[in-house]
């Protein structure tokens, strides 16, 4: 088997130049659904690695990919326009239906301005092992429901996206990039956090050949936001179980519902009956209404083959 890295014709990353990117809008849709989670940290050596808790995803030309590592690389990997992030982000993403990948890329630069990625970076990556060690050290820090990995994305989610590779050995291709147009950021102290693990690791530009850049301003409302779900990508038969269980609890919650409200009609009419009767009582109304009656009178019923019925006349 050839190497890859070596001898591939598709490898990442690779130095975007927006002239030649040609748009992509319906034909490249990328929306969000990510969750909160806990910050599940390794660090094998100088490799530095965040594995997300079950359950967020994106969903790119209708199709689920799941969340499941994010890796760091200083300075960024890729390059746009010439320019560079001091760090790159990289959020690994596999359909659970296709086991392909997405690698959606972030880069950065430092800032001392207080926005929510910078909270994002702050809140964890004190918390990075210190020291480097033979074996992978695993350390887990439960984090408030507001620390989401959607906080690190830039503002506006416009995009570029190419067909690539993973940017380590076995530099395995048919990777699908999407690389964030637009800087997020990181403080000083995050960075050199991050940096004292993995210190300069990236891999350097690889030749583009003859692959397509398209790009997606990505600029509609409904793509910008975070679409946070409570229910995690599961499998068909599962989620149908779930809603089998979600529909009939509904139901029972509506019976109960109904019931409450029968029961409290039921109840009023109740009252408002027994009120009558003793307004009727009190005023000697029953009396009144059944002395303006005479059962005594009769009424002959011609034709009918009957002598006479008796009959209340006023």
């Amino acid at each position: 088997m050839s190497d890859l890295c070596s001898s591939g014709q598709k490898q990442s990353p690779i130095h975007i130049r927006s002239e030649n990117a040609k748009s992509c809008m319906d034909t490249c849709s990328l929306l969000f659904y990510y969750r909160s989670s806990r910050c599940n940290i390794t660090r094998d050596g100088n490799d530095l690695l965040l594995t997300y808790d079950p359950g967020s995803h994106i969903n790119f030309n209708g199709e689920i990919y799941e969340l499941e590592r994010i890796a760091f690389t200083c300075p960024s990997s890729h390059k746009i326009d010439s320019k560079m992030g001091e760090m790159e982000m990289m959020l690994f993403h596999k359909s659970p239906e296709t086991n392909k990948i997405i690698a959606l890329s972030v880069l950065f630069e430092v800032s001392s301005s207080v926005n929510v990625s910078n909270e994002f970076f702050n809140s964890w990556t004190f918390g990075i092992p210190a020291t480097k060690q033979a074996f992978s050290q695993d350390k887990t820090i439960n984090m408030h429901d507001n620390w989401n990995i959607f906080n690190t994305l830039p503002e506006k989610k416009a995009f570029y996206t190419y067909m690539g590779s993973t940017v380590k050995k076995p530099c395995a291709e048919g990777v699908r990039w999407i690389i964030m147009d637009e800087l997020s950021t990181l403080t000083q102290q995050s960075y050199d956090n991050i940096y004292r693990v993995t210190g300069i690791n990236s891999r350097k530009i690889q030749n583009t050949n003859s692959r397509d850049i398209f790009y997606n301003k990505n600029g509609s409302a409904s793509n910008n936001v975070n679409k946070i779900l409570n229910v995690r990508c599961i499998t068909d038969e599962t989620f149908r179980e779930q809603c089998k269980l979600m529909m009939s609890k509904e139901m029972e919650d509506v019976q109960k519902s109904s019931s409450k409200v029968t029961g409290a009609i039921g109840t009023v009419l109740g009252v408002f009956i027994l009120i009558i009767i003793v307004v009727c009582w009190k005023y000697g109304l029953f009396s009144k209404l059944f002395g303006a009656f005479n059962f005594n009178k009769k009424i002959s019923l011609r034709g009918a083959g009957l002598s006479s019925v008796p009959v209340a006349t006023p």
